[in-house]
């Protein structure tokens, strides 16, 4: 730098486009030289560069979370850290020198400039650490130190020598050599520190470079110090000014100075420069500086800030709700998600706590799972809670919660990712409404009882406090309400004539579908002139669906709501669909048994005419009496079975059995089983066996004991519960258990393991980026895919092993009598299935990987959800190191 302060024109910075300077920004930094660690507000580690890998021996995932205190070697007092992070945390740059330890104990020293990393509003988001290995220039330096000891020696020798003139000239050259000696160590540190350094003399107007600042400029030293003029074009134009001003001040008033400049490089590249200097403290006659090149450093600055907006974007605008909650549980901040799942602005949820929303019966729960996080007992958890929606409805979300902390361990927030499954919910919820529907329509004594059931069914899931069912009389000419429930009109509903009536009850029976009618439909109704439309106080909507049998209305189920408009949805609708159909079945079935149990007069026409197997027998237990239900279900003509033994319908290994009891009722009047209906299996004609239902009766003619049986054949009722069973228990698309029966499986199979101390593993498996497929190809298209992964899957598991799909994308494997090894080898196997067989959607193959998670049963006392859980911490690190991955839960 020379003194030569002349005026020149400005010239303009080149720009560099943004999408090439971050791919210059990231290359530097991983090419750097020097290492770059960036921690968050805690001190724990979330960015190293490779440098720092070959300089500490600490992998990524090694460092990765940790503080630094890894590299600690306690020679350092503790007084300085202190003044490190006063310096840092006020918003200023430290510098300084540590000597650390490796990941293999060797020591060594580092130079580092420790920065604090802001957002755009002046808040300190991170930390920002630039660090070089000085052990070599370390080692100069006491080599320095030690040959200036020399030097004065060699002075003080000199001194003494003086009078011997032949030996003056001669130390002389050699101090002269040494001299230059000397300025070569300095050069070479400098070369090391990457720091230049400068001075100029007042006395002789020259400016002196280092070769470090050649460098640093990419300038020859050949060429000498710059002028003022090319000084002037190089530095950036918006820092020209800054620069000086601060050259000024420590030329005329002897103040020293810090700056950050940007200049530009010979190749035209963009240098950002930490200049310190100022004059000399005990001579005036010069002032120096030296130059620093800390351009990776603020790369790596503008990098993590871009990170932390990518960051912002992605929170704000997640597919999924997401939230920052404190210890005590105020929302602190959401996404636009959250609120659209619960309902509240984004200004009202901030005035409330996750307690004040949360459903009374899941609060204990996820309280208790909070405070096993705060204590340290797990890192973090999931769970299906409900919330309760500003509407006032419950909302089913899969909530998953990790703790945030600072540097001292103390809890500042907890993350929380909450995902909507109200609808999964909802249709795993009506599954099992129909099938105790099912039960009902079997399980109840009267058409009275079953309509009470079937209502306090559907409340489980359905908004149905007002609720009524009305039947066809008198030959179709009249309505009469056998059931009714309202919270307004609690009294009995009178009989109504179907012809005169406008009410919407007979509209349904005349239309024989569905209508629903929301407040405005129903004022429209209202306003024609029908002041019947409705039975009891006008509701807010109606909905009504007929009974059919054969294409023919008997009756009518209705529901309405007094407060909300659109109270039911299509789900709902079909669900209160499915259930008429059961209730118009029921009914008809019980008119019949009615009458079966009231008409003695009838009772031949009954007899012959039922589908039910009516059978009577002697004394003996021969066969006397045989219906056309008999025949047509044990596949025997009367003829073939008069006077037979009754054992001949039963198979062999219940024969002797039916024997003991008739003789045991025969002896003492023992009838534990008359009266009763109990199941067991009969035999056809063809040997087939079937499950059957039946109910004995004993009556005494001329003094003597008869018996009489009422068969009904239940395999379609088997058929049907097992089938509603197997509704409950597998996934609809793939035909595998879904979560809930593998659950009750992992339980049984977790306690016989444990019990016998016998190996298991539970691994949680994702498909990659599965998202991709159903947005580019279509729902259809990831249907295909979820198959043929399944399938897949299958090839390559045992019969004992247990799959099972959990939702969406997400998969289960239980795998009984495997231990760790056995079980990384079965799932890297169908990952590498995966991997290798493209599937075919229409005439685009399609590849997809899998992520997995393995957890292994170490301890007889691990539960299934700690299993699980661990499962899938090992799933998120399969993922976070890049997916196509299999990772073993270790205490990861």
């Amino acid at each position: 730098m020379t003194n030569n302060f002349a005026d020149h024109k400005k010239t303009q910075t080149e720009k560099v486009d943004p999408d090439s300077a971050l791919r210059i920004l990231s290359f530097a930094i991983e090419q750097s030289p020097v290492t770059t660690v960036i921690t968050d507000l805690s001190g724990n580690i979330v960015f190293v560069n490779p440098k720092f890998t070959e300089t500490t021996g600490y992998t990524l995932e090694e460092a990765i979370g940790k503080n630094p205190r890894i590299l600690n070697t306690g020679h350092t007092p503790s007084s300085e850290y202190a003044v490190l992070w006063n310096t840092i945390l006020s918003g200023q740059n430290w510098h300084g020198i540590f000597q650390n330890k490796k990941k293999n104990g060797e020591l060594y020293w580092e130079s580092a400039v420790i920065s604090p990393v802001k957002d755009r509003d002046g808040n300190i988001t991170h930390f920002l650490a630039v660090k070089e290995d000085i052990t070599e220039r370390k080692r100069i330096e006491d080599e320095l130190k030690e040959n200036a000891s020399e030097l004065e020696i060699f002075n003080q020798q000199l001194e003494k020598a003086i009078a011997q003139a032949n030996e003056m000239a001669v130390q002389a050259v050699q101090a002269e050599a040494m001299i230059r000696e000397r300025e070569n160590d300095l050069n070479e540190a400098q070369r090391l520190a990457h720091v230049g350094s400068w001075r100029y003399d007042f006395a002789t107007g020259k400016t002196t470079w280092s070769l470090e600042m050649f460098r640093i400029f990419g300038r020859d030293p050949s060429h000498g110090v710059p002028s003022w003029y090319e000084m002037r074009r190089n530095i950036h134009s918006d820092d020209w000014q800054s620069f000086i001003s601060a050259l000024r001040g420590a030329t005329t008033d002897g103040k020293s100075y810090e700056l950050e400049i940007r200049a530009k490089y010979t190749d035209g590249s963009i240098l950002w420069l930490l200049l310190n200097g100022g004059k000399a403290p005990e001579e005036s006659r010069w002032v120096s500086g030296t130059i620093q090149d800390i351009t990776a450093r603020k790369r790596a600055e503008e990098v993590l800030r871009e990170s932390e907006v990518r960051f912002k974007s992605a929170f704000q605008y997640s597919a999924i709700g997401m939230a920052l909650i404190s210890p005590q549980g105020n929302w602190l901040k959401v996404n636009s998600r959250i609120c659209e799942i619960v309902g509240y602005s984004e200004v009202e949820l901030l005035t409330k706590t996750f307690q004040d929303i949360t459903h009374p019966d899941d609060l204990t729960a996820d309280l208790e799972q909070v405070r096993q996080v705060l204590a340290g007992e797990i890192e973090s958890y999931k769970m299906e809670k409900r919330y309760i929606h500003k509407k006032g409805h419950f909302v089913w979300v899969l909530l998953a919660v990790s703790l945030v902390k600072d540097g001292d361990g103390a809890p500042l927030y907890f993350i929380s990712q909450i995902e909507d499954i109200t609808e999964r919910k909802r249709t795993e919820k009506f599954s099992e409404v129909l099938y105790e529907i099912s039960k009902a329509v079997y399980l109840t004594a009267n058409v009275n009882e079953l309509f009470k059931s079937i209502h306090n069914i559907l409340l489980e899931v359905i908004a149905g406090n007002n609720f009524y069912i009305a039947l066809l009389t008198n030959n179709g000419r009249t309505l009469s309400f056998p059931y009714s429930k309202d919270e307004i009109d609690h009294g009995d509903w009178p009989n109504i004539d179907v012809d005169d009536s406008q009410s919407l009850t007979a509209e349904v029976l005349n239309l024989k579908q569905s209508l629903f009618l929301n407040e405005t439909q129903l004022h429209d109704r209202y306003m024609k002139g029908w002041d019947k439309v409705t039975l009891g106080t006008r509701p807010k909507c109606w909905l009504g669906i007929p009974l059919l049998i054969k294409g023919e209305a008997i009756g009518i189920m209705a529901i309405q709501d007094y407060h909300n408009s659109a109270a039911y949805s299509q789900e709902d609708i079909a669900l209160l669909e499915l259930a008429a159909s059961q209730i118009a079945i029921a009914v008809e079935r019980k008119k019949s048994d009615d009458a079966l149990r009231t008409s003695e007069e009838r009772y031949r026409a009954v007899f012959d005419s039922a589908s039910d197997a009516i059978i009577s027998a002697d004394g003996a237990g021969n066969i006397v009496d045989w219906n056309l239900g008999a025949e047509r279900i044990f596949g025997y003509s009367e003829i073939e079975v008069h006077g037979q033994p009754i054992t001949m319908l039963l198979p062999e290994r219940y024969q002797a059995g039916h024997l003991t009891g008739m003789a045991r009722i025969q002896a003492n009047g023992e009838k534990h089983v008359i009266g009763k209906t109990v199941e067991l299996e009969g035999r056809r004609s063809d040997g087939c066996e079937f499950p059957l239902e039946i109910s004995l009766s004993e009556w005494q003619v001329d003094g003597k004991t008869a018996f009489a049986a009422v068969i009904r054949d239940i395999t379609e009722r088997k058929r049907l519960k097992e089938a509603l069973q197997q509704q409950a228990s597998t996934d609809e698309l793939t035909g595998i258990f879904n979560r809930r029966h593998f659950q009750h499986l992992a339980h049984s199979e977790l306690k016989r393991a444990a019990r016998q101390k016998h190996p298991l593993a539970i691994v949680l498996i994702d498909i990659d980026h599965f998202k991709a497929v159903n947005d580019t190809l279509g729902h259809a298209a990831g249907d295909q895919v979820l198959l043929a992964f399944t399938k897949i899957c299958q090839r390559n598991i045992r019969e004992i092993d247990v799959f099972a799909r959990f939702g969406g994308d997400e998969f289960a494997l239980l795998l009984p009598e495997t231990n760790p090894q056995q079980a990384f080898i079965v799932v890297e196997r169908i990952r590498m299935a995966i991997t290798a067989q493209s599937i075919d959607l229409d005439g685009n193959l399609v590849s997809i990987s899998i992520s997995s998670g393995i957890s292994n049963l170490s301890d007889e006392d691990e539960t299934f959800d700690n299993l699980l859980s661990q499962a899938d911490q090992a799933l998120y690190r399969a993922k976070e190191t890049g997916r196509n991955n299999v990772v073993q839960y270790i205490e990861l």
